[in-house]
């Protein structure tokens, strides 16, 4: 059970592929990276120090650049937003979600709640007045009772209150 992250979304990691350039002290990091997972730098310490893990190592020269930069391509990719198809996609789902709901809205402290939390997103995820974890338009999206944030930051709403004093 050393990859406990995994195993919980049932899976098991048993091969792990490597390049040759990546060093001994850059592999969580580089495993981190290649999995952009959300998992604990211990989970994979412990994943790579798992007995039964077979890890190769491919021979690849050293490309122009580093771990470091590596990381910051992929952090920086929070700042793009899904593909178009995605965002339409979610879209439709909100509205269809927002009719089932009977078309209510959050209170104005539950918007401002919601904004407020957006403005200082612990993912980074905000550009501007989107989104980038699903493209939503963040002053629409805040303000529909049965929108969710994507990545679980806006607080669980009570029903009642919203329902009776919407905004």
């Amino acid at each position: 059970m050393p990859f406990s992250g995994l195993k919980r979304r049932g899976f098991r990691v048993t091969k792990l592929t490597i390049p040759s350039w990546v060093t001994q002290d850059e592999m969580v990091e580089y495993v981190k990276m290649v999995t952009d997972s959300r998992l604990t730098e211990d989970e994979i310490k412990g994943l790579l120090a798992d007995p039964n893990l077979e890890v190769t190592r491919i021979e690849q020269s050293r490309p122009p650049f580093d771990i470091a930069h590596l990381k910051d391509l992929r952090d920086n990719a929070a700042t793009v937003p899904p593909p178009f198809a995605t965002q339409v996609w979610n879209f439709a789902v909100a509205m269809a979600q927002f009719a089932i709901d009977g078309f209510k809205t959050v209170t104005r402290d539950e918007y401002e709640t919601r904004i407020t939390i957006c403005d200082k997103c612990p993912t980074n995820r905000r550009v501007g007045w989107r989104c980038m974890a699903c493209g939503c338009i963040l002053a629409a999206k805040a303000r529909i009772r049965s929108e969710t944030c994507e990545d679980g930051n806006w607080p669980i709403l009570d029903t009642k209150t919203s329902e009776e004093k919407s905004v």
